[in-house]
């Protein structure tokens, strides 16, 4: 995912976007659904292979996907915001303004989440992006930290960039922000 100072969901276009939204919105949502199943069921299945079939507006045809559902616990709570922030585009019941800001940085990152779970990029048609160099983004915004908290914390990187935000109006004692933590790169 580019940085979001990049991206220009206006030159991509509001109809492009809010295809593309639809299907992220989706994507996560089957994501978590299949973490969902695969968590409480007996044998705690880790990985899954599915297939999906990707829109026009990110290159269209079908492709697979290895879903580590270890990766979409720790992506869960991210995965649900996201979607819950981006919901009324992809049902349709709001129109999109691709020139907010604010609603560029929900699509990256919703696609950022999608695409390193999928472990597959995903470029809007028109769009100028390395597919061979996925990005991350985080952004955690509070009130105030009293403990821990990571705009992006990825445990093992071996391709592409990160980039994480915290923002908070207050830092209480002992509370420790960390923008973007890696612990490995390969």
């Amino acid at each position: 995912m580019p940085d979001p100072a990049t991206f220009s969901a206006a030159a991509i276009g509001a109809a492009a976007l809010t295809e593309g939204i639809k299907f992220l919105y989706k994507q996560a949502g089957e994501l978590l659904k299949r973490w969902r199943e695969k968590r409480d069921a007996a044998n705690k299945i880790k990985a899954e292979d599915i297939s999906i079939m990707v829109p026009e507006v990110f290159g269209g045809g079908e492709t697979t996907a290895c879903i580590q559902f270890e990766d979409v616990a720790k992506a869960e709570e991210s995965l649900r915001a996201l979607r819950k922030e981006l919901a009324e585009y992809a049902e349709g019941t709001l129109a999109l303004d691709p020139t907010n800001p604010s609603t560029s940085e929900q699509i990256n990152a919703l696609r950022a989440l999608v695409e390193a779970i999928l472990h597959r990029p995903l470029i809007f048609e028109g769009e100028v992006r390395d597919p061979s160099q996925p990005t991350a983004f985080g952004k955690a915004t509070v009130d105030e930290i009293l403990g821990y908290v990571a705009g992006l914390r990825i445990g093992t990187m071996k391709v592409g960039t990160a980039h994480g935000e915290v923002h908070s109006k207050k830092v209480g004692p002992g509370g420790r922000a960390v923008g973007t933590q890696i612990d490995i790169i390969e």
